[in-house]
């Protein structure tokens, strides 16, 4: 799990106009590496229109998944930062870190949130994040500061 945020799968963009353009910025990275196929990016579109954005986990944070079975080819966490926030419903959270979760079981799945929520409970790590420049600037801070996420 040390690398379950590669450099290659950070995306650093000013703003996106829709939460639409979100999901499919946060998942390109990890389609055009072979870790997820399309239909991985299509099952959350089809989970969002049947569920709602239930990946929106608190003020600034959003980590849109799907079944494994939809398409996971290896386990990977993506990152888009936004500068300008993006909101995945109308009266949902302002959303800047979209972190993509491939996982290629539900242990994986497991694994993966319990690293990440350590990253999701460190509020100045956030602000950190989203204060960063360059994807190498992002990778190193995660792998710094980013506590389980080096195991």
């Amino acid at each position: 799990m040390k690398d379950i945020i590669q450099e290659k799968n950070i995306v650093l963009l000013d703003s996106v106009p829709s939460w639409e353009e979100a999901l499919i910025q946060s998942s390109k990275p990890l389609i055009d590496n072979g870790y997820i196929e399309l239909s991985y990016l299509e099952a959350i579109f089809k989970s969002t229109e049947e569920n709602g954005p239930y990946y929106v986990l608190a003020p600034e944070i959003a980590m849109p998944h799907a079944s494994p079975q939809a398409g996971v080819n290896a386990q990977q966490i993506s990152l888009l930062v936004l500068k300008e926030p993006i909101k995945f419903s109308e009266t949902g959270f302002d959303v800047r870190l979209v972190f993509t979760l491939a996982a290629t079981d539900n242990k994986s799945h497991l694994e993966s949130l319990t690293r990440l929520a350590e990253v999701f409970a460190d509020d100045a790590l956030i602000q950190d994040l989203i204060k960063q420049t360059s994807a190498k600037d992002v990778y190193e801070l995660i792998h710094i500061k980013g506590g389980s996420l080096n195991e």
